[in-house]
């Protein structure tokens, strides 16, 4: 029996994100009890999960994880090779043997509360999340800033784009940022980590000159005649419907009438 595994143990909000999916379509799904690699890729228990094939959603589960590569007809939808798994840009895997746990009901949440700081908090930007959740603390006049660099310090391991919340900057009291910190991070289910230091054991300390201050974006978009409106309301629905950002959606023949000076962010579709 064909099984498959999928799981992204750096973003548990994407893996969330994909699960919701597969129980939405009623297809089933069960805990991986016990870590497994599969062609060069580590899934993790208790991160990871375990979709059979057989089972009454078969062909679900199919249309969620197959890839062809080949085709009996000469006629086919472009996304016929492009699998929901890949869509989500989840680690998944297929085999025929795999320890399996109990049956997922339902989607469980990180419930992470950050620890009060004096000093700074951080923010993953690895999370499937993190942008929706950056916005909100900008919306709430917070200022932050973003590492150009990685580092490592008594929170973890930190990449590029690591979210960096300094307590010492802010126009609002150490309570008022804690209280929202922790809002933003429940609203999202984020995993936001305090620190009491600005000394990182390796890479940039969190005084360095590779943390700049992130501006908040104010985006408009061109619509329109000429303009691809499947790519229009794709773009449209990302910030608008998954990070809560609104953008200005402006017809092109209104393009020499408008002023650019409200914005600093212009997309461009095809």
């Amino acid at each position: 029996m064909k099984i498959d595994v999928f799981g992204d143990e750096s973003d548990v909000n994407r893996t969330n994100a994909f699960l919701d999916k597969l129980l939405i379509h009623k297809v089933q799904v069960y805990q991986l009890s016990k870590n497994q690699t599969i062609n060069g890729i580590t899934y993790h228990a208790g991160k990871s999960y375990v979709v059979p094939t057989s089972q009454p959603q078969y062909r679900m589960v199919q249309s969620m994880f197959e890839t062809y590569k080949e085709f009996t007809d000469s006629v086919y939808y472009d996304a016929s090779a492009w699998s929901l798994a890949n869509f989500y840009n989840i680690p998944y895997g297929e085999t025929s043997i795999v320890s399996t746990g109990k049956e997922v009901k339902e989607i469980q949440s990180i419930n992470s509360v950050p620890e009060r700081s004096k000093y700074a908090y951080i923010m993953p930007w690895t999370d499937y999340n993190a942008p929706a959740a950056l916005y909100e603390l900008q919306s709430a006049g917070i200022v932050l800033t973003s590492a150009f660099k990685p580092f490592a310090n008594e929170a973890g391991s930190f990449g590029y784009g690591t979210v960096v919340i300094p307590v010492s900057r802010q126009l609002v009291s150490e309570d008022s940022l804690y209280n929202t910190v922790k809002t933003v991070a429940g609203n999202w289910d984020v995993v936001i980590e305090s620190v009491s230091t600005g000394y990182s054991k390796s890479g940039i300390d969190l005084g360095s000159g590779n943390l700049r201050v992130l501006q908040k974006p104010k985006a408009i978009m061109l619509v329109g005649e000429g303009v691809s409106s499947y790519e229009q309301g794709e773009v449209w629905h990302l910030l608008d419907t998954r990070v809560n950002m609104p953008i200005t959606k402006l017809p092109i023949r209104n393009f020499n009438r408008v002023n650019l000076y409200n914005y600093n962010t212009m997309i461009l579709v095809s």
